[in-house]
């Protein structure tokens, strides 16, 4: 949708071109490869990948439905994104992070924000012995053992940390399936930022 100029079509082209675009993104979430593979061919004329930028160029027959052009008065024949992006390394793997060095906004992630905020409340439970055990938390709390021994260390984290997740100033790949993935999170607030993706 960013990459067509939409300042030319009426209210119910633009309508019937958001549920083309609902459906093309249902299709890329679809288990069976071919169906992914024949839409993104459907999709794309061209990838471009660049030091620090991608450029995607679309093919100008997406935006049609069932043979009907929903911008019949366009003046391009393809459409192009470009992205700006960055690599991190990860012990021996490196990510391609999409939005540059510099993020341009902030993002507040209310469920990482609620991650470290339950951490916290667990770990009161345990300080001034209302439970016990971890598994008296994960029962008090109605989750698995496995979460509450996962994310109790957030209530550790670095105040520096705390204080970017807030604000949405944290890195943009910083999130719950990244904290999944953190095993265990480290007590050092240095190794935390670097693990975190925070300039150390």
């Amino acid at each position: 949708m960013k990459a067509v100029d939409l300042s030319k079509i009426t209210p119910e082209v633009y309508k019937r071109l958001r549920r083309k675009v609902t459906l093309l993104e249902n299709k890329l979430h679809k288990k069976e490869t071919d169906l992914v593979h024949k839409t993104i061919k459907q999709l794309l004329k061209r990838i471009t990948v660049q030091p620090g930028n991608i450029d995607i160029v679309f093919n100008s027959d997406w935006y049609s439905v069932d043979g009907n052009d929903l911008l019949a008065n366009k003046t391009k024949t393809e459409y192009e994104l470009s992205l700006p992006f960055h690599t991190r390394r990860r012990g021996v793997e490196s990510k391609i992070v999409i939005g540059g060095k510099n993020k341009s906004h902030q993002y507040i992630d209310q469920n990482l924000i609620e991650a470290v905020r339950r951490s916290n409340e667990w770990w009161q439970w345990l300080t001034s012995g209302a439970v016990n055990s971890v598994k008296a938390v994960a029962e008090r709390a109605s989750v698995d053992a496995s979460d509450v021994t996962r994310y109790l260390p957030l209530a550790f984290l670095a105040p520096d940390i705390v204080e970017a997740i807030v604000d949405g100033n944290q890195p943009i790949d910083l999130n719950i399936e990244h904290l999944k993935k953190l095993s265990p999170i480290p007590a050092n607030w240095n190794k935390q930022r670097k693990v975190f993706g925070f300039a150390v």
